[in-house]
């Protein structure tokens, strides 16, 4: 085999296997998916400022992408894609979300499953008003104008006023309280003893 020959088939054999990289990061759902191949999606993602004063995931690796002027915020928890916020540009219809958008970002996130919309819950029962866990579940979900659940337990939460779209696998909540408790617990070690 020449040079030439041998330099073509490794060059096929690179571009065969770049766009089968390409092809089968468009088949896996975002969420679950490595911060390598949310930038093979998305592009080169930037640090998220948003997250210093409102993050998606407490002690997460947090990115955001921008994809035709809509920013999608992503915290990354071992590597892995566990909560996503999308935000919709003004300049694309204005800040609030349609049933279009709605239906493309689900669509783009099923992962070979299906999003069974939610009935959204009475917001004040009364195990909520006597269990502070209660009373907590019911005052985060008066913000949610619409939510569905993914077969496999994640769900897609529309934010009141429908201005972003939050995606959060099934583990993201287990995640976010053991965040939560962490950082209590470090702040009580950090009190000196007087």
């Amino acid at each position: 085999m020449s040079f030439a020959q041998d330099f073509r088939s490794t060059h096929f054999l690179f571009l065969g296997l770049a766009a089968w990289l390409l092809n089968s990061a468009s088949l896996h759902a975002r969420l679950g998916e490595s911060e390598l191949q949310c930038n093979l999606r998305y592009g080169r993602s930037k640090n998220d400022n948003l997250e210093k004063v409102l993050p998606l995931l407490v002690g997460a690796l947090h990115r955001v992408y921008s994809v035709s002027g809509w920013e999608i915020h992503i915290a990354f928890v071992n590597g892995i894609a566990v909560r996503e916020e999308y935000h919709k540009p003004v300049s694309v219809g204005g800040p609030m979300f349609n049933e279009d958008d709605i239906k493309a970002i689900l669509e783009g996130e099923r992962n070979e499953q299906n999003w069974v919309a939610q009935v959204k819950p009475a917001l004040f029962t009364i195990s909520s008003i006597l269990d502070p866990k209660e009373s907590a579940k019911a005052a985060k979900s008066s913000t949610i104008a619409k939510s569905w659940q993914r077969t496999d337990g994640s769900l897609a939460l529309l934010r009141e006023p429908g201005m972003i779209l939050r995606l959060e696998s099934a583990e993201a909540e287990k995640l976010d309280e053991q965040a939560k408790l962490d950082v209590m617990k470090k702040q009580k070690q950090s009190i000196p003893k007087f």
